[in-house]
């Protein structure tokens, strides 16, 4: 399942339409047509700035859409990785490749639960920090 397939399902399971989604947008600051919001729904992958926004209106963790809700995620590893590098490339944060590519799990897991603290937003689920 890719990006706009996650983004679409999760519109649904709120029960809203484009229209209000666009409109949710709007009210954080994202302004975007409806049919912006059709063509993100075909998107294989969406941009880091634009899943934040996302994962605020729908109330998700980011890694939401990175992991396939259907299947269980492939482990507590992936969803810690993938929530890390979305930490990492933060203008905020600041954190070269080489720096951190040899973090123990639990490193990660620390600064990931520092950045949502700071940012407000939350990145793993409870299951997966």
């Amino acid at each position: 399942m890719h990006q706009g397939q996650i983004l679409k399902r999760l519109r649904i399971e709120k029960g809203w339409t484009q229209h209000d989604l666009r409109q949710r947008l709007e009210e954080i600051g994202r302004r975007m047509s409806r049919s912006n919001v059709a063509r993100l729904e075909n998107n294989v992958s969406l941009e880091g700035d634009l899943i934040r926004d996302l994962s605020a209106v729908f109330g998700v963790p980011v890694t939401t859409f990175f992991v396939d809700r259907d299947v269980p995620p492939e482990s507590r590893e992936y969803a810690v990785n993938r929530a890390f590098e979305f930490v990492r490339t933060d203008p905020a944060v600041r954190l070269g490749q080489s720096a951190t590519s040899k973090f123990p799990l639990e490193a990660k897991v620390a600064l990931i639960k520092l950045y949502e603290k700071y940012a407000g937003r939350k990145l793993l689920s409870d299951d997966m920090s």
